[in-house]
């Protein structure tokens, strides 16, 4: 209510929910409409122009296997948007509007982490998201290969030691064991860094 009118704003689809009546043309797909008292005042096109890096951050994210979640308050931006923007859709879901309203409620007790995007885009964002991806990937297989080291080293100094094959343990020869299991790590830690 402003002054005693009401005032209703917002694409076409909620203008019709709300029973104000439209042209059926429209002047763009991305139109926003103004109504005063259930009346049509104004209706503005919109154009929405990406920053050069989305595109790169949605190939990524599908790369890496991310979801995206579409929760923006902008009705408009949809993934039949994407798609007619980018090509493609790169499996982007869109949340009901009440969904969408909670998230952003300050008053709202958070379950889960969240993350929020601002004028440095989705880029640093989806690179955190796949880097952290990669590197947990990496640390799950550092470890699996230092346990299966650790215990293939204990069985085989104990056949070692239990056929007195001591002069085959000398410290360069354990040394050299050693950075033999430590090898197959230097590539997978080198591709972690890497979008």
């Amino acid at each position: 209510m402003i002054h005693g009118e009401t005032v209703l704003v917002g694409p076409p689809a909620f203008m019709r929910r709300k029973a104000v009546r439209l042209p059926a043309k429209l002047p763009s797909r991305t139109a926003v409409c103004l109504a005063v008292d259930g009346e049509r005042a104004a209706m503005f096109g919109i154009k929405y122009t990406a920053a050069d890096t989305v595109e790169l951050a949605l190939r990524t994210m599908r790369r890496n296997g991310l979801l995206l979640t579409l929760a923006t308050r902008d009705g408009l931006i949809s993934p039949k948007l994407l798609r007619a923007r980018f090509g493609a859709d790169f499996g982007a879901e869109r949340l009901e509007l009440s969904d969408r309203l909670a998230l952003s409620d300050p008053e709202r007790e958070a379950e889960g982490p969240s993350g929020l995007l601002y004028r440095e885009g989705l880029l640093p964002f989806v690179s955190l998201a796949a880097g952290s991806r990669r590197l947990c990937q990496t640390v799950r297989v550092g470890n699996l290969i230092s346990i299966f080291s650790s215990i293939a080293g204990a069985l085989l100094g104990f056949y070692l030691t239990f056929t007195g094959s001591y002069a085959v343990l000398t410290p360069i020869l354990l040394l050299t064991y050693l950075l033999l299991w430590a090898a197959p790590m230097l590539p997978l830690v080198w591709t972690v860094d890497n979008i």
